[in-house]
């Protein structure tokens, strides 16, 4: 037994020696823990057990003849503090571990202030337990943002000056520093509040207030690390995100898988609120068929089952990023329009966003547009008809004079006796009086093809002749400046083409006239027709070229040449007179024929048109349908009886005047029923033609006309009839011939072209 007390007493002796070196060792770490330093209460048990089994063992020694009890009392007390030490030791390592990485965090929390400083506005490294604010820094600090005053101050005087709105109720908010104490030992290490204030730039605006929350490793104390930065950008971002997103859908939500998530839902309709429910996901597919189930659709059901299937909407998205459906149905207080957009997040997963908005009143304001613009176009179309019957009445109002002035010219000029002065005088109002014509006939021509009017009438034609045509129509004008005219068709293979003779012969003219009229005497003028190649089946494309040596146009006024009212600087100063019209005309025209024109020029070297078309090559076109206007020498008029039939009495006096020096007799009626009498009770043969006007009281030319070719006897009803009216439309000669007249001849009186009209009717009249 003795031996057992002392082996017992040895053990103890020896475990109270590394007792005691881990007390030591045990105190030596505790004072690199900061936060220990304020818990020193927590070594005061494991140093009274020390002291009291170092007093017992002391006894022992002491009395020499220790009992077993007192014995086994200071071995197990000895292996009891034992294991507190080493307990206590790991523990003490943990919470030295641990405050190191609070060291660490605080260390980085600093820097990253330090850096924070540089972006923000201010910074603070405020001791919340202290109340003291340690450092501060930024681009606009304020005076009274100092170090000296403690942070409930600061915040205080912050809040009286600066924040004009707290984003919370609290009027200091969340940053007061019994705020940030309790936000801390509730857990939380940061905390932020955005707030509208005026800056010291005094510049109003949103600001972000942040704080990163954290216990100072070496005394405990909370330490709180403040910035301040502007935050308008985000909050312009978040109003976007509401604006575009909340306000413009009624349902926000994603698709993943088969499964719906909805995240918004602020539909009025019940049908939608019930079966798209918020919160967690729902089959896609179930809530699909309920909804459309249950809406009274304006379409059917299964077109709109098919289009919002989520396999279509894959389909639909494997080839493009958004995907949108438009349907309909109709609620109490009327139709609902709607629209379903499909996004795709992620194509390859499956994870789409659905996005459903009410688009009724926007439908409301396209139909309400689309009214408007019906109204608009009714208003649009009897505006053109009211422009075209004014285009008319001036056409024919205007023609009405000139035919008199141009008229009674020619026949002043016929008289023998005139004086060479006077002759002189005539030549130059008559010119002048042409050239008015010319200027009206422009004028109303640019108008009707802005207002839609002008069709193509095409017909098989030969550009031999065209150009043939051509020269004999520019032939007087050249020659009176000595001016060389080249025509060339030697690059043409197929001469027969269909087109609309007329319109062509306009494009070539105009440009041909320009040429003349720009090209100093003695100049070269060149005029060529190229077949360049094949174009779609059963065309060929064709080159048509202009050339001349005049005057040419500067690189500015050639942009511009194809424009209405555009005329050159030195084409006024040289005294050449035009609308400006003539090229805008030819530019219609061509366009109208799905042809093109360029301009090659430069400043007194000439200039060079180049107008390509294509066109359908014909074999149908017979060689011999020539112009007759030539064939007139050959006709003798004399004693051939004509009806002419007009209301105005200046104009019968002029067309009678002409046609009796052609060798005509001329009886004249006043309007159509007079004609229309006249011809009835005459024998067949009696008259050659009628030439009859069309505007007329009782009974105008048209009404004449359909009511001779109503008579019994065939010879009379069959007489050839000439328009020869102020009407100079194009419409107005279709107009013409669909009433059953032979053929049109516009006022003023062209003498040789109503001749030329009057010998085509030859063979007819025999025939009769």
């Amino acid at each position: 037994m003795d031996i057992l007390i002392q082996l017992m007493i040895y053990i103890g002796s020896a475990l109270m020696v590394l007792n005691i070196i881990q007390y030591y060792m045990f105190t030596r770490n505790m004072r690199q823990v900061g936060t220990l330093k304020i818990h020193s209460a927590i070594i005061e048990l494991p140093f009274f057990l020390l002291i009291f089994f170092l007093v017992g063992y002391l006894l022992i020694a002491f009395l020499g003849d220790p009992s077993i009890m007192m014995a086994g009392v200071l071995f197990g007390g000895s292996i009891f503090v034992s294991l507190i030490l080493t307990v206590m030791f790991r523990i003490i390592k943990r919470l030295s571990s641990s405050e190191q990485r609070t060291r660490t965090m605080y260390d980085e929390l600093r820097d990253e202030l330090t850096t924070l400083t540089q972006d923000s506005l201010a910074t603070f490294r405020v001791n919340l337990t202290t109340d003291t604010i340690e450092d501060r820094a930024g681009m606009d600090l304020y005076e009274s943002d100092n170090t000296s005053q403690t942070y409930t101050e600061l915040m205080q005087n912050r809040y009286s000056d600066l924040i004009i709105k707290p984003s919370s109720d609290n009027e200091l908010g969340l940053f007061t520093r019994e705020g940030l104490i309790e936000h801390y030992q509730n857990g939380h290490n940061s905390a932020q509040e955005i707030v509208y204030a005026r800056r010291k730039n005094v510049k109003n605006g949103y600001y972000l207030v942040e704080a990163s929350l954290i216990q100072k490793p070496s005394t405990g104390d909370i330490i709180a690390f403040i910035t301040e930065r502007e935050y308008n950008r985000d909050v312009v971002n978040e109003a976007i995100w509401n604006k575009a997103l909340r306000e413009e859908y009624e349902v926000i939500g994603y698709i993943a898988g088969e499964q719906l998530g909805v995240l918004l839902n602020r539909s009025d309709n019940e049908a939608i609120r019930k079966h798209i429910p918020y919160g967690e996901p729902v089959e896609y597919e179930n809530v699909i068929r309920d909804l459309i189930e249950e809406l009274d659709l304006n379409m059917e059901r299964q077109d709109v089952y098919d289009a919002l299937d989520l396999s279509n909407v894959e389909k639909e998205l494997s080839h493009k990023a958004v995907y949108t459906f438009d349907y309909s149905f109709n609620i109490d207080d009327g139709k609902v329009y709607q629209s379903v957009t499909f996004y795709a997040v992620d194509k390859e997963a499956g994870f789409y966003m659905i996005m459903v908005s009410d688009t009724t009143n926007i439908r409301r304001e396209q139909e309400e547009q689309n009214r408007i613009l019906e109204e608009a176009l009714e208003a649009s179309k009897a505006s053109n008809v009211a422009k075209s019957v004014f285009l008319s009445n001036m056409s024919h109002d205007i023609r009405t004079p000139m035919n008199a002035i141009i008229g009674f010219t020619n026949l002043a000029k016929q008289d023998e006796d005139v004086p060479d002065k006077t002759r002189e005088y005539l030549d130059k109002i008559l010119t002048s009086g042409n050239h008015l014509l010319s200027l009206i006939n422009d004028v109303l021509e640019m108008s009707r093809i802005e207002s839609g009017k002008i069709e193509l009438n095409n017909s098989p034609c030969n550009l031999a002749d065209i150009m043939e045509q051509l020269q004999a129509m520019v032939l007087n004008q050249s020659d009176a400046k000595n001016q060389r005219l080249v025509f060339d068709i030697s690059k043409v293979t197929d001469m027969s083409v269909i087109c609309d003779e007329l319109r062509l012969k306009q494009i070539l003219l105009n440009l041909t006239s320009n040429a003349v009229k720009y090209t100093p005497e003695n100049g070269l003028i060149e005029i060529r027709a190229i077949q360049t190649g094949a174009g779609e089946e059963g065309k060929a494309s064709y080159e048509f070229h202009v050339k001349d040596n005049g005057i040419g146009m500067t690189s500015e006024f050639a942009a511009h040449v194809f424009e209405a009212f555009e005329r050159e600087k030195t084409t006024t100063i040289s005294g050449i007179q035009g609308t400006g019209l003539g090229m805008a005309i030819t530019k219609n025209i061509i366009d109208l024929m799905e042809g093109s024109i360029d301009v090659i020029t430069a400043l007194g070297k000439g200039t060079e048109f180049v107008v390509c078309l294509e066109l359908e090559i014909s074999d149908s076109y017979n060689d011999s349908e020539k112009d007759t206007v030539s064939e007139v020498s050959d006709v003798d008029f004399t004693g051939k009886r004509l009806l002419l039939v007009d209301d105005m009495d200046i104009n019968r006096e002029i067309a009678k005047a002409m046609l009796e020096a052609n060798g005509f007799i001329i009886d004249e009626a006043t309007n159509g029923q007079e004609a229309l009498d006249m011809v009835a009770d005459s024998e067949p043969d009696y008259y050659y033609a009628v030439l009859m006007d069309i505007q007329m009281p009782v009974m105008d030319g048209y009404e004449a006309t359909k009511a001779i070719r109503k008579l019994e006897n065939s010879k009379l009803a069959n007489i050839p009839i000439i328009a020869m009216t102020a009407n100079a439309f194009d419409e107005d000669r279709q107009n013409a011939i669909a009433y059953g007249m032979n053929a049109h001849v516009a006022k003023p009186i062209d003498v040789d072209q109503l001749l030329g009209t009057l010998s085509g009717l030859l063979p007819a009249l025999d025939k009769c």
